[in-house]
């Protein structure tokens, strides 16, 4: 069990200690930076808690069979999170390769983006999303073809297939909220109370620390009295951004930054990449597939910084008129973070000594923080940190 969790042995080795020994609690958090393994490790966990043999990753159990390809109905996928990088990776390698294990890989990607929209977690809500149903539909349709284990088309009409999968697959992603509403805990309680024993059950949040305070107050009332076959696991990057008394019901499971060797082997073994691509790590080549910002975004960002760096009042531009959303607002804050990164390495042209580049990082940080999630208005958000900013160049 837990063949496909790399290089995290010490989480690994205290969750089969803990199957084993019967201790797994009903609620978990795995907490930990990002690409850690954090949601890998929780689908594998649903996983082994479904099997009925021993657990093993080629097991050939109905249960492990859907679970492998994301599709057990007795596991719960719900939270934001960007998939398009990962999917545009595994894309990338299916274009290369369409063996099993690359179909394999494109499948879960995108499954992973899928089950975040399984009706019953929309019921109520579906005017949100009516206009992406038949989208999701053809995608299903379209994702059947080229699953693992049969027969795929012609070239050409298999390049026409893949490339409507990743055009649907980004309208999808665009109608994911940024924060888990309170409706979706609130469904999520009924189905894991309603449903039939007898099989496990298991419900992961993804970005836990993005829920609604509704939905953290929702989610806290589910903690105190889960029911007997249900394992529940949280994920997130900060622990503490969470609810205390949510984190005093549930264990903490925290992953460690993998070293750069580590990562090397995870991107070549898995996506198939050359030497020099390994050495990104895998924060730097997912980052390469993240899409392209809009070049206004682009402009504002570096009137944004350059007028920071003169020390001219706020705001530059109409930076207000165009950031307005959470949105926009965490895409603007990744293109400025690479700007930064870019004035950094490129003979400090901004004249920020080492400390200051920290400080700058920092503020990033909180300023993702403030957006995601304490819900504060961008317009607000732009301001304080533009003062940062401002205060730091001077």
């Amino acid at each position: 069990m837990f063949e496909n969790v790399l290089f995290q042995e010490k989480i690994v080795n205290r969750l089969k200690q803990d199957i084993i020994k019967k201790t797994l609690p009903p609620a978990l958090v795995f907490s930990g930076p990002v690409n850690s393994g954090k949601l890998t490790t929780a689908l594998e966990l649903s996983r082994v808690l479904s099997c009925k043999n021993e657990g093993r990753w080629t097991c050939g159990c109905r249960h492990c069979t859907s679970h492998r390809l994301l599709l057990h109905q007795r596991t719960v996928l719900a939270g934001s999170r960007n998939l398009m990088p990962e999917i545009t990776a595994a894309y990338n390698v299916l274009k290369n390769n369409t063996s099993d294990v690359s179909r394999f890989l494109f499948v879960r990607a995108v499954r992973k983006l899928l089950r975040r929209f399984d009706p019953f977690l929309w019921e109520g809500e579906e005017r949100k999303i009516k206009q992406f149903i038949p989208v999701m539909e053809k995608l299903s349709e379209n994702l059947d073809i080229i699953q693992p284990g049969g027969s795929l088309p012609g070239e050409k009409k298999l390049e026409k297939i893949m490339k409507n999968l990743m055009a649907e697959c980004a309208k999808i992603q665009s109608a994911l909220p940024m924060q888990l509403p309170v409706q979706q805990i609130r469904h999520i309680t009924g189905w894991a109370v309603h449903t039939s024993s007898g099989d496990h059950k298991t419900i992961i949040i993804d970005n836990a620390e993005r829920m609604q305070e509704g939905a953290k107050n929702a989610m806290l009332k589910f903690l105190e009295e889960p029911p007997e076959d249900t394992t529940i696991i949280l994920i997130a990057k900060n622990k503490s951004m969470l609810l205390p008394t949510i984190t005093s019901r549930v264990r903490d499971y925290p992953f460690s930054m993998r070293k750069p060797s580590e990562e090397a082997v995870i991107l070549k073994k898995i996506y198939k990449t050359d030497e020099e691509t390994a050495k990104k790590g895998l924060t730097g080549f997912f980052r390469s597939f993240s899409s392209e910002a809009p070049d206004k975004i682009k402009e504002i960002a570096l009137s944004f910084l350059d007028f920071a760096v003169e020390g001219r009042d706020f705001p530059p531009k109409n930076i207000s008129e165009e950031i307005k959303d959470a949105g926009t607002m965490l895409v603007f804050l990744e293109v400025l973070g690479r700007e930064m990164e870019k004035r950094w390495k490129d003979g400090n042209k901004s004249n920020i000594d080492n400390e200051k580049g920290f400080i700058e990082l920092k503020l990033l940080r909180e300023s993702r923080t403030k957006t995601e999630i304490l819900n504060i208005q961008s317009s607000q958000v732009l301001k304080w940190l533009y003062l940062s900013l401002r205060t730091l160049y001077a």
